[in-house]
């Protein structure tokens, strides 16, 4: 395993649902997740999220403590992405339509990232990148929302730094 002083992964097109049932999906989110849901849903949801994350890490691993930063690349109007199912055929998909002009957000970073961070901080566990999310081995978390124009273009881009 190489061992390195900075990480960078990304999350192309990051998924935004999970599935709750054969045909219901839930957007994900720390309050959706985290609030009002029964353990063994919140688990199998989470392991959706950890089963997209494990491919995009590679087998290395890093100095600790680390400090992490967490980039969110998605429209401003993110909150009105949908699952829809389409008529007739039964498939799912995104539905999305550009901001209007003038358009003023009203979602929360943090939502949105504090599951994200949990799941990427699972993910890094499992695989052997840091021993534990713990105060002694990751000792800053920074986030940042930065919009880009379509929702295709949507991504996580997440980086892991030894602190010197």
């Amino acid at each position: 395993m190489v061992k390195v002083d900075e990480i960078v992964l990304e999350f192309p097109q990051f998924i935004t649902h999970v599935k709750k049932s054969k045909n219901k999906y839930m957007k994900i989110g720390y309050n959706q997740l985290y609030s009002g849901v029964h353990f063994s849903l919140r688990s199998k949801l989470i392991n959706q999220m950890h089963e997209y994350i494990l491919p995009y890490i590679p087998n290395i691993s890093i100095q600790t403590p680390v400090e992490t930063y967490l980039e969110l690349h998605v429209p401003k109007n993110y909150s009105d992405v949908k699952m829809l199912t389409r008529k007739g055929t039964g498939e799912k998909y995104l539905n999305w339509k550009a901001p209007a002009e003038g358009y003023s957000p009203n979602w929360d970073l943090d939502n949105l990232v504090v599951a994200w961070l949990k799941a990427i901080n699972d993910c890094l566990e499992k695989k052997g990148i840091i021993p534990d999310d713990c105060v002694e081995y990751v000792t800053k978390k920074t986030e940042e929302y930065i919009p880009c124009e379509h929702i295709d273009d949507r991504k996580i881009v997440f980086t892991i730094k030894t602190r010197k």
